[in-house]
């Protein structure tokens, strides 16, 4: 076929004037060719057009008559255009060709060029088209044909013999065979075929017996081949989504659903199961039973299973709970919801053994939804192994109202999440935002991680540019044991991270949470940050201790960013006098800035407030002040036992710092390692200032070593004591000695006399602790103004007597009051004289005294008492304690 149609154009694409090209202009002149005569053409006046010459099929032209003959057998046919008799014929937009080897006529060949249809024969729907080769299309081959047998494909055998069946057609058929498409045979004789095989119903196979025994609105004497029949139901079906899924009524138990977000492969289930419209859906098509969805549970339940708006709009909260609990069914333990944009109105509640990862996505809860974001399932009895990564979630803070009752259960804290009676929890790399109360709640728990966390809560209070800080909205703050909290930072209105003992307060109302003791909490890399260019987070740590409950066994690394009350705060919010064991500072180096209505001046860089302390070591830290601010602030009268501080390096640009401003009670400071310089060399430095008044009897042992400190002519780094500093330092100078009140035994070292010790009110100049040599006739020359040297071990902390040697009054060995003298052999006391007059030999006591001894005097048996005032002496016989002593009678 398509070679007729190829040399009929070419023999239409002929332009009369041109012998040697043409156009496709050209051709669209030519209407068609008739030729009525036959003629030899000579070869002069001729042009060739095409084809071997004088060969059957050539063309020429001839301008004698301007025509284009065709070369036939025995003939030259003359090819005439235009609209006569012998023009093509039929519409406009077609073209025909008989089958006398010219065009017009009878048809043989239609071609439709509008509807782009070609037939052949004289009658479309009844010729028949014969091809020796393929058949090739790249559209669609349609079959049609008004019987109930439909369109059909005939597949026939004509050279076989002896088959049973020689006819085989592919067809749709129709109401009278039960609508369905399938194959149909006859035999060689024209009869019915005895078998017939019936495909429906998404690829559920049938065969059958003869179509005359068929019924015709039935398929009741319908034969299941049982082999066939159980192999398709092993088959899985297509569906286009899960309401196709629900609708499905074929055979087959498994089908798969071609969706990209809610689709995957299900197998029938027909009893045992709940609808959960992810996971689990109804067989509603098969009358009963379940739809269950097939995932490889290593890679959990997928939220986009059910379906949610994921608009931010519309609430898809119980999605996500279904998901969640679906998890928790299947044992699964792992619930994806990333990428995701919800909207919810209440919490999502979490059970144990449960992993949300929600990387890329945000959840927002609804304004006026009064609850949290998300908590653990059972805040009653707890939860455990819960872990949430991934995700900004945001609170809608000053939407919600706190309800604080009775019950941990009927409380709406507003929190972001809450975890309460939890044992090992994880949050890491999520953002959470404007809540109520505190972000991350960690409460009676135990086992806790949260990491990589960044906050950003209300700096304003709601409906104002008023600032809005210390409000309780908290960043991550916990009442627990083996707590980590690391790398978190952002902004809040409260704490970065408080940790807790005993119970706190919301708005003045006491929280019904359990009160305990909590340690063993590390706490590191904490960065507050500020937000409007002016108003900075409150504080970056707070340690916090209420209603005497214990925090043990805390560490606190690396806080930097800016605060406005500091980096740590160790206190009682109560102003109950909190109780804190072993609290670890290192490098906190959160500066502080001022804020409307707020002073960064009432808080120290690490403030201990209404607290006692029994061991706080403070390590490291590097800042550069431009303001007047204390290290570490101790007020309220809190106590702390030891207090050690080392390797700080503080620059204060002309302003006046103090290392440790103690309103307080610090009983033992050791200062080692610290540099307060102010940049101008002016302003002089503190390391330790503490008000005379504040004292009253207490006594401070204060140790420094290796530091460096700003202190101009006349100003002391060391505050007046009025004699309850004991200052040892070796390394550090005071100015002259009257700006340091001392104690007897106490040293320092004075620009004016050097190193001094406190002896009898004042202070006398000594050499530096050394190993002293001498050697001659002269082994040590006195030259000050005493006239004697004093020795006297720094050890001895109660200082009640000291040993010299007088150069001045004459060469004598004096001690103070009830101090005694002894000589010592081996370590043992061979002679001794107290200060109360008694002389001990070799362990025997002789005593001088007052009356007798009887009663009075503790000796061993075998010591002398003499009675100065009688003149009578007495001797021990018996007895440990003091009695046993006989007077002995002198005859004269």
């Amino acid at each position: 076929m398509k070679r007729i149609v190829i040399i009929i154009l070419t023999l239409l694409y002929i332009n009369e004037g041109q012998s040697q090209s043409w156009t496709p202009g050209q051709y669209s002149q030519l209407k068609g060719v008739i030729s009525d005569s036959a003629i030899r053409l000579p070869r002069l006046d001729t042009v060739w057009l095409g084809g071997n010459k004088d060969s059957i099929g050539a063309l020429v032209y001839r301008a004698a008559d301007q025509a284009v003959y065709l070369k036939v057998p025995g003939l030259w046919k003359k090819m005439a255009t235009g609209g006569t008799a012998l023009s093509p014929g039929g519409a406009n937009t077609e073209l025909q060709f008989n089958d006398s080897g010219v065009f017009g006529g009878m048809v043989g060949i239609t071609y439709n060029k509008s509807t782009g249809n070609t037939s052949f024969g004289s009658t479309p729907g009844t010729a028949k088209l014969n091809v020796a080769g393929d058949i090739h299309s790249l559209g669609t081959i349609t079959s049609e044909y008004a019987s109930d047998f439909g369109g059909r494909i005939l597949l026939k055998t004509t050279t076989k013999t002896g088959l049973q069946y020689d006819k085989w057609y592919i067809s749709n058929f129709g109401p009278a065979y039960g609508n369905y498409l399938g194959f149909f045979g006859f035999t060689q004789d024209g009869t019915d075929a005895a078998i017939r095989l019936k495909v429906f119903d998404a690829g559920n196979v049938w065969v059958s017996g003869k179509v005359s025994a068929q019924p015709a609105t039935a398929d009741s004497n319908l034969v299941v081949l049982g082999q066939v029949r159980d192999s398709i139901k092993n088959r899985v079906g297509i569906v286009a989504d899960v309401t196709a899924l629900c609708n499905y009524s074929g055979l087959s138990s498994a089908v798969q659903v071609n969706d990209s977000l809610r689709g995957g492969t299900f197998n029938y289930v027909s009893s045992g199961l709940s609808v959960d419209s992810g996971v689990v859906f109804p067989a509603t098509g098969k009358g009963s039973g379940y739809w269950q969805r097939v995932y490889d549970r290593s890679n959990g339940v997928n939220i986009f299973w059910y379906g949610p708006a994921n608009n931010g709009v519309t609430d898809d909260v119980a999605k996500i709970q279904a998901a969640v609990d679906r998890s928790f069914s299947d044992s699964v333990g792992l619930v994806k919801i990333n990428k995701l944009r919800a909207k919810t109105t209440k919490a999502i509640t979490v059970p144990s053994n449960t992993t949300i990862e929600a990387y890329g996505s945000y959840i927002e809860l609804a304004s006026g939804s009064n609850d949290d974001i998300l908590r653990n399932a059972d805040v009653t009895n707890g939860n455990k192994n819960i872990r949430i990564f991934g995700g900004t979630w945001n609170g809608r803070g000053w939407s919600q109202t706190r309800t604080i009752a009775g019950t941990v259960a009927a409380s709406k804290f507003c929190f972001g999440f809450f975890f309460h009676k939890c044992d090992n929890v994880e949050v890491g790399n999520v953002e959470v935002d404007s809540t109520r109360s505190w972000g991350i709640a960690a409460v009676v728990s135990k086992n806790i991680h949260v990491h990589d966390v960044r906050f950003e809560q209300n700096p304003f209070l709601p409906g104002s540019t008023n600032v809005g800080l210390a409000e309780n909205g908290d960043g991550f703050t916990f009442l627990a044991d083996n707590v980590v909290a690391e790398n978190i930072s952002g902004f809040t209105n409260d704490d970065m991270v408080g940790v807790g003992s005993g119970q706190p307060i919301f708005g003045g109302v006491l929280a019904p949470f359990e009160s305990h003791d909590y340690s063993n909490i590390m706490i590191r890399n904490i960065r507050p940050e500020i937000r409007t260019d002016t108003i900075p987070t409150w504080r970056a740590v707070g340690l916090y201790s209420i209603g005497g409950k214990w925090l043990r066994n805390i560490t606190v690394e690396n806080t930097n960013g800016v605060s406005t009350s500091g980096g740590v705060i160790i206190a009682d919010p109560m102003g109950n006098m909190g109780n804190f064991s072993n609290i670890q500072l290192h490098n906190i180096n959160t500066a502080t800035r001022s804020v409307s209505g707020y002073s960064a001046t009432q808080f120290g860089i690490i403030t201990v407030e209404a607290a006692n302390v029994d061991h706080l070591v403070v390590d490291g830290g590097s800042r550069n002040e431009k303001q007047n601010t204390s290290h570490i602030r101790i007020t309220d009268s809190s106590t702390v036992n030891n207090l050690i501080v080392s390797n700080i390096s503080l620059q204060y640009n002309g302003y006046l710092g103090r290392l440790v401003d103690d309103g307080g009670k610090v009983k033992n400071i050791d200062i080692s390692n610290v540099i307060m310089k102010d940049s101008a060399g002016i302003i002089g430095q503190r390391l330790y200032d503490r008000g005379a008044s504040t004292f009253n009897t207490d006594t401070l042992l204060l140790r420094v070593s290796n530091c460096y400190v700003t202190r101009p002519t006349g100003f002391s780094s060391i505050s007046t004591g009025v004699g309850k500093i004991s200052y040892a330092s070796w390394s550090i100078r005071i100015g002259d000695t009257s700006e340091l009140a001392g104690r007897n035994g106490d040293y320092a070292i004075f620009d004016n006399i050097g190193p001094a010790h406190f002896q009898r009110g004042g202070w006398r100049q000594v050499l530096n602790p050394q190993t002293l040599t001498v050697t001659g006739p002269e082994a040590l020359h006195v030259t000050n103004s005493a006239g004697y040297i004093s020795f006297y071990n720094s050890a001895n902390t109660t200082r009640t007597g000291f040993l010299q040697f007088d150069a001045v009054n004459g060469a004598r060995i004096r001690t103070d009051i009830n101090a005694q003298f002894s000589v010592e052999t081996n370590a043992m006391e061979r002679f001794v004289i107290t200060g109360g007059g008694t002389v001990i030999i070799n362990g025997l006591y002789y005593v001088n005294g007052s009356g007798s001894p009887e009663g009075t005097v503790t000796a061993p048996i075998g010591s002398w008492y003499s009675d100065k005032s009688g003149g009578v002496p007495y001797f021990k016989v018996s007895g440990t304690g003091n009695t046993g002593w006989k007077q002995i009678t002198i005859n004269p």
